[in-house]
């Protein structure tokens, strides 16, 4: 008697779907955030000092307006910080309650009081590149626009000030500044949230061939890098010239993007499904742009290093260069050490799915503080 063999064919999901699903997803969620967020004003407001503090690391030139909800003082000056994203470019604005961050945590809201000496509310703070360049306590004599914009002007250089020196200071820096920041892209994609991916990438690309071409092998590196290379420049420009996209720094809104998708295409795998597109280079080309993602914060230590967007951006290639090396290497099967990882991450589609929903997961708390 002849037993019937039956073939498990997979399911399949188009990596297409799940790109216009993370869109909608991302502008819901900005538009939803902008307007619960911003309570009708112009200003970031958050609620957290950790939050906050990731917002000073990230963005080049930050205006804190330390405030409370019970102050008469914060309520007289607030509509004249809300002028400023409209008056003053380049400079982002957040309010910042910090008897909300002081429920929120203690700890980290003593410890920010205690870094920048606040005695009152409301307290103006101006970061440049992460450094406090200015501090005004309390209202300012006379009209108060014109006291803040003062204030503002004063600590903030005019564009183009010293812009030959900068620049030629710059450029001697970027010898050392972005080998330095290879480096660290080397060892960002070991971090435990990107070594997954890798051993995920590696295995599509391992399961996908019987032999490896030298055509393959190209294929392969130019897979890795381009999309590397895409997202390390976006990245580089939109976190150096302090973009905003709804009051909300572009850097977080790129990073909801790359959660979402994480978080779909990992719940897609989980469930036994295909993703699959117009070739396999296509999905798995996504998954380095996703490691780099998952490793923002080794990112933006590599580019709070320059000064300026033509450094800012070569720093950016440095580093998504340095990344994207040990994803080359575990895609062609260099090195043992990948081997019994690349077969584990090949067979299991519900493994991989969980480490995208994980990394999906992580961004989302990167964005919200959770």
């Amino acid at each position: 008697m002849m037993s019937r063999m039956r073939l498990r064919v997979r399911k399949r999901t188009d990596l297409t779907k799940i790109l216009m699903g993370s869109i909608l997803l991302t502008i819901v969620t900005v538009a939803a955030a902008s307007l619960a967020g911003r309570e009708s004003t112009s200003l970031v407001v958050v609620y957290d000092t950790a939050t906050l503090e990731r917002i000073i690391g990230e963005s080049p030139r930050v205006l804190v307006f330390v405030e409370q909800h019970a102050c008469p003082s914060c309520a007289a000056l607030r509509p004249y910080v809300e002028q400023l994203p409209d008056r003053v470019s380049g400079v982002l604005v957040v309010g910042y309650y910090i008897e909300s961050a002081y429920t929120a945590s203690r700890s980290d809201t003593l410890a920010f009081i205690r870094a920048y000496g606040i005695r009152v509310t409301p307290t103006l703070l101006l970061f440049i590149n992460g450094s406090l360049a200015g501090r005004h306590e309390g209202l300012f004599p006379g009209d108060q626009i014109e006291g803040l914009m003062d204030f503002v002007s004063r600590a903030v250089p005019e564009e183009g000030e010293g812009a030959v020196e900068k620049m030629m200071e710059s450029t001697n820096n970027l010898v050392v500044i972005v080998p330095a920041a290879a480096l660290l892209g080397i060892a960002a994609a070991f971090s435990p949230c990107s070594f997954p991916l890798m051993l995920s990438f590696g295995a599509l690309r391992a399961t996908s061939r019987k032999s490896m071409l030298m055509r393959e092998v190209g294929k392969a590196s130019a897979v890795v890098v381009v999309s590397v290379l895409f997202a390390g420049v976006l990245l580089g420009w939109v976190g150096a010239a302090g973009v905003t996209v709804l009051g909300l720094p572009a850097v977080d809104v790129v990073a909801l993007f790359a959660a979402y998708f994480s978080t779909l295409w990992g719940v897609a795998e989980f469930l036994g499904r295909e993703v699959v597109s117009s070739g396999l280079t296509a999905v798995s080309g996504v998954l380095p742009a996703l490691g780099l993602q998952c490793s923002l914060p080794f990112f933006m230590t590599a580019l709070s290093l320059s000064a300026g967007l033509i450094p800012a951006l070569a720093t950016a290639a440095g580093f998504s260069l340095g990344f994207s090396a040990p994803y080359i290497l575990a895609s062609l099967g260099f090195a043992a050490f990948f081997s019994p990882f690349l077969k584990l991450f090949g067979r299991s589609g519900a493994l991989r799915g969980v480490v995208l929903i994980a990394v999906g997961a992580y961004l989302m708390y990167e964005v919200f503080g959770m």
